[in-house]
């Protein structure tokens, strides 16, 4: 719906944060969105962004902007519109990060093993150990939480029949 090519998606998590970053403290996602139309690529951002210094006004970046390309007109307003907030924008180190780009572009993913699935009954006295030893649960808390998720699936696992659904007079 955003009309945004994957690497402009990438950006917007990379301003905004997201599983691999935390994004840039005090952009949301309107300034993500300028930030992403005005400039060529986050580079070019997190320079200008760390130009900054107080009662700096406009600079020999301003002036680089001049015709350079077709969206300096647009990063130049953006540039003026946002000259004294940029003070209050804290880039993570790295910004941007390529470690993030690639994670985006080249996830790790585990392999998936059809034979390791199996559906069947929950081992109900395999997780009474498993809410004791990591929530340190006493049977009685664990079967409150525990007992109700067993009578569904008990439930669920026998096949309805006919006579559930409608009433039969002899």
């Amino acid at each position: 719906e955003l009309s945004l090519p994957r690497h402009r998606l990438i950006e917007l998590a990379q301003l905004l944060g997201s599983d691999y970053t935390d994004g840039v403290h005090g952009v949301g996602i309107v300034n993500a969105m300028e930030v992403v139309s005005s400039f060529s690529d986050l580079s070019s951002f997190g320079a200008w962004v760390r130009a900054w210094t107080p009662g700096g006004g406009p600079g020999t970046e301003d002036e680089r902007d001049a015709g350079a390309d077709a969206g300096a007109e647009r990063r130049k307003r953006f540039k003026h519109r946002h000259r004294n907030m940029r003070q209050r924008w804290v880039l993570p180190d790295n910004f941007p990060s390529e470690a993030v780009t690639e994670a985006y572009l080249r996830p790790t993913t585990e392999r998936y093993d059809a034979d390791a699935c199996v559906w069947g009954r929950p081992d109900l006295h395999g997780l009474r150990s498993f809410c004791l030893h990591k929530f340190g649960w006493q049977q009685q808390k664990a079967d409150e939480q525990l007992l109700p998720m067993m009578r569904a699936f008990e439930q669920t696992q026998s096949q309805a029949r006919l006579s559930s659904y409608f009433k039969f007079e002899h």
